[in-house]
């Protein structure tokens, strides 16, 4: 029962490195290219999971929501220094906040 159990553990880490952390994409043929591509989604994988684990306290979310909620933040940076802006963290905060939960999929579970 414990092997099984594991196996089907792998399978889902696997599935989550094709699905979240572009292991499908990763069109390599050399030995040490796969090496490092596998490495690069497997550590993306347990990586997410333990910023998950870390925020279950608070929030319901998934590695979907949670690539929102970086790349929301990235988005803003972005715009306030294309922009030439001197806003205040409270507002960058807000701004990642609201941007992040258009794309989310628990977003109903962020509204503190």
């Amino acid at each position: 029962m414990d092997y099984y159990h594991l196996r089907f553990q792998i399978e889902f880490n696997f599935r989550d490195a094709k699905q979240f952390w572009g292991l499908e994409y990763f069109m390599v043929i050399k030995k040490k290219k796969i090496h490092n591509s596998a490495n690069l989604a497997t550590f993306m994988v347990n990586l997410s999971y333990v910023m998950l684990e870390k925020d279950k306290a608070k929030h319901a979310l998934s590695t979907h929501d949670l690539k929102m909620w970086f790349l929301a933040q990235k988005q803003v940076l972005q715009v306030l220094k294309t922009c030439g802006g001197n806003a205040n963290g409270v507002f960058i905060q807000e701004l990642i906040r609201k941007i992040s939960m258009k794309t989310m999929v628990n977003a109903k579970d962020m509204v503190s």
